[in-house]
């Protein structure tokens, strides 16, 4: 973050601040096991040509609904039937990540 901006990649994220808190138990404790821990949550609002997919709008598209039970169980039963909609999940390709403000970050 010193360089004014956090290199990124195709990354995942949440479109409910709430569900992003307690994705793999949140932000941590800063003490944890006898050991310090550090975390962020960083909110962006992506530019349409930073989104791959918006797995939430897919998932509430009837023709998608009907594909993926035609299909089912045993094909998407480690992805899609796991989560359903259950992480409004968006899929991003974002070059870098640029300062935020105060507003945009959360920290325990």
């Amino acid at each position: 973050m010193t360089t004014g901006s956090l290199p990124e990649t195709i990354s995942a994220w949440t479109l409910d601040i709430e569900i992003a808190k307690g994705v793999k138990g949140g932000v941590p404790e800063e003490w944890k096991s006898g050991k310090r821990w550090f975390g962020v949550i960083l909110s962006h609002k992506p530019s349409p040509d930073e989104v791959i997919v918006n797995l939430e709008t897919l998932w509430l598209d009837l023709q998608y609904q009907r594909s993926i039970q035609h299909y089912r169980p045993d094909r998407f039963k480690e992805g899609i039937f796991r989560y359903e909609n259950s992480q409004r999940e968006v899929v991003l390709e974002i070059i870098g990540f640029p300062p935020q403000t105060e507003e945009d970050i959360f920290s325990q």
